[in-house]
């Protein structure tokens, strides 16, 4: 079955957002945002500086659509791109919030130059959210039961991995199914 997209904000960011870890006022950078989901709802709540890029032009056509629809044109903005150029497209220390949700398991090559890409346009003191799918081996695993990349681990220092799920709609489905994933936070090495 073709995927979607999520049905809704990843848990993790939500519970980041009511602690006040993530505010309005923070610059947020979704890499890998495939159809905008979390950068839609974050702009619907009243963030003004979200940027998303992908690497697949439709699925950023439909989050442009969707932007477009819901008026949310001024607050966010969706690029075709990849994350191994991000410094081409912002400053660095750009962001306080960067958003990596599901986007590892389909890297196949310049994995070290992805994770140094998303820490130089960080800030030092940003907030890093990784997704990352896991297998059924690892769906209950113990914190930091599962190793991240070792890309991820050599541009930023991580908490432990919490095995978890996030809702997913596969296309035809009658409902959301639920991915397998660890996620980690991370803060870019200085």
């Amino acid at each position: 079955m073709p995927y979607v997209g999520r049905p809704g904000l990843s848990p993790a960011l939500a519970a980041l957002i009511a602690l006040g870890r993530i505010r309005k006022r923070h610059r947020v950078l979704d890499v890998g945002c495939g159809h905008g989901t979390d950068a839609l709802l974050l702009a619907r709540w009243g963030f003004r500086n979200v940027e998303a890029i992908d690497p697949d032009r439709d699925a950023i056509a439909v989050a442009r659509r969707k932007a477009t629809r819901w008026r949310l044109g001024s607050r966010v903005r969706f690029q075709h791109a990849r994350a191994e150029r991000l410094t081409q497209l912002f400053p660095e220390r750009s962001f306080d919030v960067v958003l990596h949700t599901l986007v590892a398991n389909n890297l196949r090559k310049d994995k070290d130059r992805h994770f140094r890409e998303v820490a130089a346009v960080m800030d030092p003191e940003g907030l890093l959210l990784c997704h990352e799918r896991v297998t059924r081996r690892f769906e209950n695993a113990r914190p930091d039961g599962v190793r991240p990349l070792p890309e991820l681990r050599r541009h930023f220092d991580l908490s432990p991995g919490i095995s978890t799920h996030l809702a997913e709609l596969p296309s035809g489905a009658s409902g959301p199914q639920y991915a397998r994933v660890v996620l980690w936070l991370g803060t870019p090495k200085g």
